[in-house]
């Protein structure tokens, strides 16, 4: 799935593209996945993601039972998210905060 603006891409392994749009939905990127019911915030200490020093936090989400890790950097960007809930794990990796970045459509099919 690819969103731009309020139009959704989607297809299924390699098949054709199919627009969508959903007037007045936008994605905010990166969005947190987690609720404002966190609980049990637990520092796990400095780590280290290539050569860059991070802290690592652990937190309860409480409103859907989930477990969140975040390695973040000196300059309070997150790098790494980890979330695992029943039947749901995830990772997330994040890079060049800042730096222009171009989504475009997909071309047609």
């Amino acid at each position: 799935t690819i969103w731009v603006g309020e139009a959704r891409y989607t297809r299924d392994g390699d098949g054709p593209w199919k627009k969508e749009t959903v007037p007045g939905l936008t994605l905010k990127f990166p969005a947190r996945n987690w609720s404002d019911q966190q609980a049990n915030v637990v520092d796990l200490g400095p780590a280290r993601i290539g050569g860059t020093p991070v802290t690592v936090l652990a937190f309860l989400d409480r409103a859907n039972g989930a477990y969140h890790r975040l390695w973040i950097d000196p300059a309070n960007h997150i790098l790494r998210e980890q979330m695992h809930a029943p039947g749901h794990f995830m990772t997330r990796d994040y890079a060049d905060y800042g730096a222009p970045v171009a989504i475009r459509p997909p071309p047609p099919p």
